[in-house]
């Protein structure tokens, strides 16, 4: 042995970059996520307006024939079905 040691693993400069990039993928994640949140909010602001309507003309809550749907039924473009618990659930109520 020469007394050197091997590192095979990435130099300084190149975990600087890493970080860097890193960081902007979840700056950009960090974006998406308040997208998302707004999202959900309205959403949910939309079903208590839904709430209240129901509740005024005395329609009932849950409605099962609403609980099987697409985003075609609703707004007229190609299907995309739904199937996550969340979006089932609250399109049976809302």
């Amino acid at each position: 042995m020469n007394g050197s040691m091997h590192n095979h693993g990435p130099g300084s400069g190149e975990i600087d970059l890493a970080k860097r990039d890193l960081d902007a993928l979840r700056a950009q994640l960090d974006r998406i996520d308040d997208r998302l949140l707004e999202d959900v909010r309205a959403r949910i602001e939309v079903c208590m307006s839904i709430a209240h309507l129901k509740r005024r003309y005395s329609i009932p809550v849950m409605q099962p024939h609403a609980s099987v749907w697409s985003t075609s039924t609703r707004t007229g473009s190609p299907s995309t079905t739904i199937s996550h618990p969340i979006f089932s659930m609250s399109s049976t109520i809302c």
